[in-house]
């Protein structure tokens, strides 16, 4: 039922939107008066272009239409929006949490400027696998070494300097 509410809604904003003079990335969605018609769209994709089924993207700020998962072809659909800032943020599992406007898993986030009756439809956002670290604790002659402890540092650029800190992972 869900899904077909979504499709419903994708379609309506598309006969809405056609037409229009607006550029790639926006549309205007059919204007009623002052009542909130704009409409944020997108895809949620892995670094490697695969679409993400069930991602949860988190629309700020949208009292009422604030949450939502993605269908199985990883699209979202936020529909009457009032004007205003929005930023996006999306989490799935198996993947580092991720932000509409990034360009690698770490970047700053970015932000839509929704105008009254647009339909924003290029909202699209990468996600990046996390990672993990295994391996084995040996001494000099190949035996394991019980209870030693392991540090992970991740390295980041400071000034041009790399530097190391260490991760730190409540359990």
């Amino acid at each position: 039922m869900r899904l077909i509410l979504l499709a419903l809604t994708l379609t309506a904003l598309v006969a809405g939107g056609r037409g229009s003079a607006a550029s790639a990335g926006e549309r205007q969605a059919p204007a009623t008066g002052n009542a909130p018609t704009g409409a944020i769209t997108g895809v949620v994709r892995s670094a490697t272009g695969q679409p993400i089924a069930g991602a949860a993207v988190l629309l700020s700020p949208a009292a009422g239409h604030s949450r939502q998962m993605t269908d199985e072809r990883g699209r979202f659909a936020f529909v009457s929006l009032p004007a205003g800032p929005y930023r996006i943020l999306v989490n799935a599992f198996g993947y580092v949490d991720g932000q509409y406007g990034q360009t690698s898993a770490f970047t700053p986030m970015g932000a839509i400027a929704l105008a009254q009756g647009q339909w924003f439809d290029r909202a699209d956002i990468t996600l990046w696998r996390t990672g993990g670290i295994s391996g084995r604790v040996v001494d000099e002659y190949g035996e394991p070494v019980v209870g030693t402890h392991v540090r992970v540092l991740a390295q980041h650029h400071v000034a041009g300097t790399p530097r190391h800190h260490e991760r730190r992972r409540s359990r």
